[in-house]
């Protein structure tokens, strides 16, 4: 058992430790006081902790159910990419049927196996370069992604494109380190809701339809570099329970957002921080049929392109007058002319003059837009809020979810059925987002996150107050607070057995850290 402790604050000004149960359960709860990073520190034990032999060659995993529909019922078939002959295994769960054989080229058929059976199929990772679903006949048929192996993965466009039944078990790393393509990956994979905080995304350049149809998809994207990104187009489509942060992304070099956030029925984040001066057509980015996008774009003024298409852009998206407001007036204060622009549903009221400019022709003075769909309306607006009993919870508790300031009847989406009343009590399984929608107007939508066996911290806390709870371990490689930043931030880390603080993390004067070894209640 491995438990390491540095407190020698006043030496380095640093604290690290690997909090590990011990047989007495001891755990350590420390704030922090300009803690730098540990690495500084710490370097010439950290590869002794961390560091292991190479890997072994290992195969990609996977776990298929022939009863499910599809194509022969003793064949399974689908699209790969090689280098050259590639070896697999397959295996009967439960039961002593199994086989093996040798493939090239862009197909996999593998035939003679158990009608009806669920089987594990290993392919070596020597000469494999890509698993091609692409929307295929045996789709349906692929049920998890246990081992990712050490296949060096040259592309992942079209991979699981319609696994509707398809789940995410693999706890290993891939590969994707030569991967420029993740168009389409996770396309109509309709249960799909497993953390992807391991992929190493530097290399992408298309990041099209990745999770096109995901409607469970509610996992934290935070770790993603999308600095080589060119492509967003449909990215979220449909993933009607996404409601996690974006404003990690770098967005510089995409050139396409369009229907990025279409009909994604619970997003409602910040998306301020998005550089979109390259992009060129916006067209239904946040389309929607009304219940969650309620964000100011209004640190997108200076930055629109001349060239930007953004017709149905904010159509139905749920924006409040006073967010609108503020849109249009930066709109309104930048360069770009002759726009066409949907915002069906939306109302604006302070903003009429900046309007006006903007609709005016160019030739008299004005922007030369044409906005579609808006009215204006300066009546007072209803302002709902969420109050969660518990922002965080173990598997298996409920949390009371309360809303206020409406004067009708609240309406609660998200769960597995709409519920009404102003307060609901929740049972969530997984993270999951809920919108309280008044009848007589507002909504307002919080997030219950659900502790799972192994968190990985994904994101900065600059200036929040969170809590982040684990059922076994939790590791942290990030930021907590930020030195010009206020208020300071509070954060508190609880896992069941262990808490390890990686280079990279730190605690920022006047921050307030915590860390607890704790069972999950």
């Amino acid at each position: 058992m491995l438990y390491f402790r540095l407190l020698n604050i006043a030496d380095f000004q640093s604290t690290f430790e690997v909090f590990r149960r011990s047989p007495e359960r001891k755990f350590t709860v420390f704030y922090a006081q300009n803690l730098t990073p540990i690495s500084n520190y710490l370097s010439f034990c950290w590869g002794a902790i961390l560091h292991n032999a190479q890997a072994q060659s290992s195969p990609f995993i996977t776990r298929w159910d022939l009863s499910k529909t599809g194509g022969a019922a003793t064949t399974l078939t689908f699209g790969v990419a090689t280098a050259g002959t590639v070896s697999y295994t397959w295996q009967q769960v439960g039961g002593a049927a199994s086989g093996s054989g040798t493939f090239n080229g862009s197909t996999l058929t593998i035939t003679g196996l158990p009608a009806n059976a669920i089987i594990d199929v290993s392919i070596g990772p020597t000469n494999f370069q890509r698993i091609n679903i692409n929307n295929g006949t045996d789709r349906e048929r692929l049920m998890e992604i246990k081992q990712w192996g050490t296949v060096a993965w040259t592309g992942m466009q079209y991979a699981f494109y319609g696994c509707s039944n398809m789940t995410l078990t693999a706890t290993d790393t891939p590969n994707f380190t030569a991967v420029t393509n993740m168009s389409s990956m996770f396309r109509n994979c309709s249960s799909f809701n497993q953390s992807v905080s391991n992929f190493n995304t530097t290399a992408v350049t298309n990041m099209s339809g990745m999770f096109y149809g995901c409607y469970t998809f509610n996992q934290s994207v935070s770790n993603f570099n999308t600095a080589a990104v060119t492509n967003m187009l449909f990215m979220f489509t449909d993933c009607l329970a996404f409601n996690q942060s974006v404003s990690s992304f770098n967005t510089a070099a995409v050139t396409d957002m369009s229907y990025m956030f279409f009909r994604c029925g619970s997003f409602n984040q910040s998306v301020s921080n998005f550089n979109i001066a390259a992009v060129t057509n916006m067209s239904s980015m946040f389309s929607n049929w009304g219940t969650a996008f309620n964000q100011s774009l209004a640190a997108w003024g200076s930055q629109l392109n001349a060239n930007v298409d953004l017709s149905n852009f904010l159509d139905n998206c749920g924006m409040s007058v006073a967010n609108y407001d503020a849109t249009l007036k930066a709109f309104a204060a930048g360069t770009v002319t002759g726009i066409s622009m949907g915002a069906t549903g939306l109302k604006y009221c302070s903003a009429e003059t900046a309007r006006t400019l903007l609709t005016t022709p160019i030739a008299s003075g004005g922007k030369g837009w044409s906005i579609s769909g808006d009215s204006k309306n300066c009546t007072s607006p209803i302002v709902l809020t969420i109050t969660p009993e518990r922002s965080a919870i173990c598997p298996g508790a409920s949390v009371t979810l309360t809303a206020s300031g409406c004067a009708g009847t609240v309406t609660w989406v998200g769960g597995p059925s709409p519920q009404t009343g102003s307060s609901v009590s929740v049972s969530p399984a997984v993270t999951t987002s809920y919108s309280a929608n008044c009848s007589t107007g507002g909504t307002e939508t919080v997030t219950v996150k659900v502790a799972t066996n192994t968190v990985a911290v994904g994101y900065d806390v600059i200036t929040d107050k969170e809590r982040f709870r684990a059922v076994t371990t939790l590791t942290s490689a990030k930021k907590v607070g930020h030195v010009t930043f206020t208020p300071s931030a509070n954060v508190v880390y609880e896992a069941g057995n262990a808490i390890t603080l990686l280079p990279g993390f730190t605690a920022e004067k006047s921050s307030t850290f915590q860390a607890e070894i704790k069972t999950c209640l």
